[in-house]
């Protein structure tokens, strides 16, 4: 499907099964309901079959992920301006990050914003969010967010942060080659379900992995706006919350949901919450 690599996210339901179930058993205009809706494919499969659609989540990260992946239309030619905004700024950075020693890279002074004395959960291999960088790629990442922050066009901004966050699980120290993974390494918070450092990371040059993904998004965002259009409407067609499902009858009125499509994070082998906390922190977001 054309969002499924769009961002990283855990466990996410087969595209074409959900849009198979949907058209089968609600109609054309009605609600199609998701109250654990992780990486938004349900809300996108509605919306492609022209359901309006309602997600909820109790994290902020996959409220964040499902509204970028949806948002339609939206406007490419704009997102590439605030790009070329973003690489002129970086391009001093990522020259001295590149070429300097560990010595310059420890001595350098960062005074852009990073996430700082945020603990990870127990069962991580560092203790806090900072920890899981290299000191080129923490520079790197806090430098990228600062300049996409200063673009101006919200839209194009928020897009930009998409793109941003979609980088931070390879990004980091947990990154590893492993020649039976397609593209050749993965991040192993992706693989293990915990923030696992392997004894030989890799580190990923920040701005390449942004270059990259920025490709990847724009070309997924091309195939949202011939989909989805117009009928995306956020408040109207559209809409998601960040909330618990106990609190759905907030959104909807009863007896208004014409089906429900769900993967509920049941047993507690992947902790959505706690695996969410590096990006939480570096997007600045509350988990209450």
């Amino acid at each position: 499907a054309w969002h499924y690599y769009i961002h990283p996210y855990f466990t996410k339901q087969p595209s074409n099964v959900v849009g198979e179930y949907i058209q089968y058993f609600c109609p054309e205009g009605g609600l199609v309901v998701d109250p654990f809706c992780g990486s938004g494919v349900t809300a996108i499969e509605a919306l492609t079959n022209k359901r309006r659609t309602l997600g909820i989540d109790l994290a902020p990260l996959p409220v964040f992920i499902t509204r970028q992946t949806c948002l339609a239309p939206v406007d490419l030619s704009a997102f590439w301006e605030a790009y070329g905004q973003v690489e002129r700024e970086m391009k001093p950075i990522m020259a001295f990050v590149r070429k300097a020693s560990a010595k310059d890279l420890e001595n350098y002074q960062l005074k852009e914003w990073y996430p700082q004395d945020i603990k990870l959960p127990s069962n991580a291999d560092r203790g806090y969010v900072e920890e899981l960088f290299g000191r080129a790629q923490l520079i790197s990442l806090a430098h990228l967010r600062a300049a996409i922050l200063r673009v101006s066009p919200p839209q194009a901004r928020d897009l930009l942060l998409f793109v941003f966050s979609g980088i931070l699980d390879r990004a980091n120290i947990t990154y590893f080659r492993n020649p039976l993974l397609k593209g050749g390494g993965r991040g192993g918070i992706m693989t293990t379900y915990r923030y696992w450092v392997p004894k030989q990371p890799v580190y990923r040059d920040v701005w390449d992995l942004f270059r990259i993904r920025a490709r990847l998004v724009a070309r997924a965002k091309e195939q949202s706006n011939k989909l989805l259009g117009e009928f995306c409407r956020e408040g109207d067609t559209f809409s998601v919350r960040c909330d618990t499902a106990e609190n759905l009858g907030t959104y909807v009125a009863e007896s208004s949901v014409d089906y429900i499509y769900t993967d509920p994070p049941y047993g507690a082998h992947i902790t959505y919450l706690d695996l969410s906390t590096m990006w939480h922190a570096w997007l600045g977001m509350e988990v209450t």
